[in-house]
């Protein structure tokens, strides 16, 4: 048996036409019920949001048309039907020998209006470029779309996308388009991106530029090879790190990350009277998608029962990307400390998210270091000589790089007689370029350190350094 529920928007107000009839002679009551009754019906029409955003359908696509122009600058696509609230892709691949740096790729037709999402150009040699359009039509359409290449004879294949379920916000899809990610490469057999801090995303277009073959895909839930030597993939859910490997030399990974019709939670005053459900004012002018993550930790320290391992789940919800230490304060308490350094601004959020998770009686502390704090152990980055480095040289060679910068001064026997800095401007993985010569000759096996202190072996307990044990910017104790 099914059941319809249905949103009924007059609750409080049918409620306090009651109570004018029962408490007229009792005005303080009446107020008091009929605030009362005025939350209830917020709560009922923040959980309405929440029933109808889980009613809306799934992210879902599909692929209306493609074809390839041998030759020429302006190719025409079969004719397609547009509808309100989709969302449109076109993916135009263009290859021409003397390349199309600096020209204009458009798309016209349909009654619609295409607008460019993203560009990658200078592919095979300067010849080929990969170009995505896209739209979403407030009104019915219908036709043949024409790709222009700015009057370039070149070969054009195209691909022709609609999406489904997205947030229509915006203005021609801007609200369904979260990000766009991409990377590109001559020389490369295999391209990477790393979408898992790209945004409320909750599906990718991934679209794979080779030469030849087939492309082998990693993080995604389907494919499909493609006319133009371009393949794509698409990925429903979570977005997390994509890659691509083929067999030509070039090639290029764009992927757009696309924000679902719910966007995975409630916005606006909807997302304020759900924060007031579980306890979570929007405090300092937080905006939806902080204020989201303040929501999901106020429901985690809501369920907290003190332990230690739920109050770093809340914090692992407020701070995703900082490194949490919890040391024991004896003999009933605990410093938990971020770091890197948090915004000062947050510190009273903080305090108050762990004053909630903890145990009652348990005293607790929130740190926050701008650095290294005070006594970790850091080990030197440094490497050694490989053969005999007389006075003038202007490259090292040394048994490994990993580990330093691009750039920088290196220390070479700092603490002996034949100690010198010295500036280097690049690196391979086993040579520095340094951008003089060396004063003094050195010995093969001859140690090379950083200069800059912060990379120095620290040790334990150094306090008495801050520019070594990094500097405590804040502690409040609870």
């Amino acid at each position: 048996m099914s059941v319809e529920i249905t949103k009924v928007l007059d609750h409080s107000a049918r409620a306090l036409e009651r109570l004018a009839m029962q408490y007229k002679d009792k005005p303080k009551l009446a107020a008091l019920l009929g605030i009362f009754t005025t939350k209830v019906q917020e709560i009922e029409d923040a959980l309405w949001d929440v029933y109808m955003l889980r009613r809306l359908p799934a992210p879902a696509e599909n692929l209306l048309t493609s074809g390839v122009l041998a030759s020429g600058s302006s190719a025409l696509t079969a004719s397609i039907k547009v509808a309100p609230g989709r969302l449109y892709l076109v993916r135009v691949t263009t290859i021409r020998a003397l390349g199309l740096g600096g020209s204009s790729i458009t798309v016209t037709g349909a009654g619609q209006t295409w607008s460019t999402v993203h560009k990658v150009e200078g592919l095979d040699g300067s010849t080929c470029r990969v170009d995505v359009l896209a739209c979403m039509p407030t009104v019915a359409g219908e036709g043949q779309l024409t790709i222009a290449t700015g009057g370039f004879t070149a070969e054009v294949t195209w691909q022709v996308h609609e999406w489904t379920g997205l947030d229509t916000s915006g203005t021609n899809g801007s609200g369904a388009i979260a990000s766009v990610l991409a990377s590109s490469g001559t020389g490369v057999t295999s391209l990477a991106v790393n979408a898992t801090t790209a945004g409320a995303g909750t599906a990718a277009v991934l679209l794979g530029r080779k030469l030849s073959g087939t492309i082998t895909w990693s993080g995604v839930d389907s494919t499909a090879d493609a006319t133009g030597k371009v393949a794509t993939a698409k990925r429903v859910g979570s977005v997390g790190n994509v890659s691509a490997s083929f067999a030509s030399t070039s090639g290029a990974l764009i992927v757009l990350i696309l924000r679902s019709a719910s966007g995975g939670f409630a916005f606006g005053e909807s997302l304020n009277i759900l924060g007031r459900i579980v306890g979570q004012e929007r405090e300092n002018s937080a905006d939806d998608s902080e204020y989201r993550t303040r929501i999901s930790a106020r429901v985690q320290a809501n369920r907290s029962s003190g332990h230690i391992e739920d109050v770093l789940r809340v914090f692992d919800i407020l701070l995703p990307n900082a490194t949490l230490k919890m040391t024991p304060y004896y003999p009933a308490g605990f410093v938990l400390d971020a770091t890197p350094s948090v915004s000062a601004a947050l510190e009273q959020v903080y305090r108050q998210f762990l004053e909630a998770s903890k145990a009652a009686g348990v005293e607790a502390q929130f740190t926050y270091s701008s650095g290294l704090a005070s006594g970790m152990f850091t080990t030197a980055v440094s490497s050694f000589l490989n053969g005999f480095h007389g006075s003038g040289s202007g490259t090292l060679n040394v048994d490994s790089t990993a580990g330093f910068p691009d750039s920088g001064t290196l220390v070479i026997n700092g603490t002996l007689a034949d100690g010198e800095q010295v500036t280097y401007t690049a690196k391979t993985a086993t040579t520095f370029t340094l951008s003089g010569t060396t004063a003094q000759a050195h010995a093969s096996n001859s140690e090379v350190t950083l200069a800059n202190a912060d990379y120095l072996t620290q040790g334990w307990g150094d306090e008495a350094n801050s520019a070594l044990g990094g500097q405590l910017a804040s502690a409040v104790a609870l």
